[in-house]
């Protein structure tokens, strides 16, 4: 019997090892979710921005809270000059841009520019939590919606 010893120590383990593989075959492969950026107009070039995990993560450590935290600050209008560049500097770093912190708060924005980057980073961040925004045919009055559900009609 000491003969199969060696045998039952490779054999066991093996055969554990195919069964386990051969039941694998029907789980289902995580997808990655796929935000579509919002296109930020900086001195005249459009870069994509979006806040993937990474990014958030990223904004988190630099600003020393929570998302959550900064959401509320953004929400309730007490976010400032440091938090809205840090939030743009994250969402373009999410978006794919080689930038760094530095290029972003030594860049100077026209008055225009800063009103207009703050609505697209109004735009990140709905998409972020998971709300669409929509434009009516005069692309004035917005409709805000949870993702993949319909609005409400009046």
């Amino acid at each position: 019997m000491a003969i199969f010893s060696p045998f039952r120590r490779f054999l066991l383990p093996l055969v554990i090892f195919l069964v386990v593989l051969s039941g694998c075959s029907g789980l289902e492969k995580f997808e990655k979710r796929k935000l579509d950026p919002v296109m930020i107009s900086i001195g005249g070039v459009k870069y994509p921005a979006k806040l993937t995990n990474r990014a958030m993560i990223e904004l988190e450590d630099i600003t020393g809270q929570s998302y959550t935290v900064f959401l509320q600050k953004v929400e309730d209008g007490s976010a400032g000059i440091c938090d809205v560049q840090t939030l743009l500097y994250a969402a373009l770093k999410g978006g794919g841009v080689d930038v760094t912190l530095d290029d972003v708060l030594d860049s100077d924005f026209s008055l225009f520019e800063s009103a207009d980057i703050m609505g697209k980073l109004g735009d990140v961040l709905d998409r972020a939590i998971g709300i669409e925004t929509d434009l009516d045919t005069e692309g004035v009055t917005e409709k805000k919606t949870q993702a993949g559900k319909k609005p409400a009609m009046k």
